[in-house]
């Protein structure tokens, strides 16, 4: 779990001139951010709990619920990179698979044909189980 302090102001940390004056609890509002990530960070959408405490003597003030963080690739060289992770993925998944559906037959003694063997694979590397592909 990543923690971040900001001691700023809420409605300053998102940037969000005019709109904090006309919130009401409990009221759904939208923010565009851009924010520099870390190479490291996998590009979703998230669910984020931000906690606010008071700086003085750190006491707990309101947590917020920040839903459908959109992470997208800002730079044409970060765009390159998921298409190359997809393809490397994509290549281990399909090697796999001619791997694992030829010998699917020999496994099962005759009883399933070559296409068990690589929907199996298809299961095992799709977003039901490892979300490889």
């Amino acid at each position: 779990m990543s923690v971040r302090r900001f001691d700023l102001p809420v409605c300053t940390f998102l940037n969000t001139t005019g709109k904090c004056e006309a919130l009401v609890p409990g009221q759904e509002f939208s923010v565009t951010q851009a924010v520099h990530l870390p190479l490291t960070l996998i590009r979703g959408t998230y669910s984020v709990g931000v906690q606010v405490f008071r700086t003085a003597d750190s006491q707990f003030l309101s947590c917020y619920s920040l839903v459908d963080i959109e992470v997208l690739a800002s730079s044409l060289i970060t765009r390159f990179r998921d298409y190359g992770d997809a393809l490397v993925s994509f290549g281990m998944a399909a090697s796999a698979s001619y791997a694992l559906g030829s010998l699917f037959p020999r496994l099962t003694f005759g009883m399933c044909p070559q296409i068990s063997g690589f929907l199996f694979i298809g299961i095992i590397v799709g977003p039901y189980c490892a979300n490889l592909v």
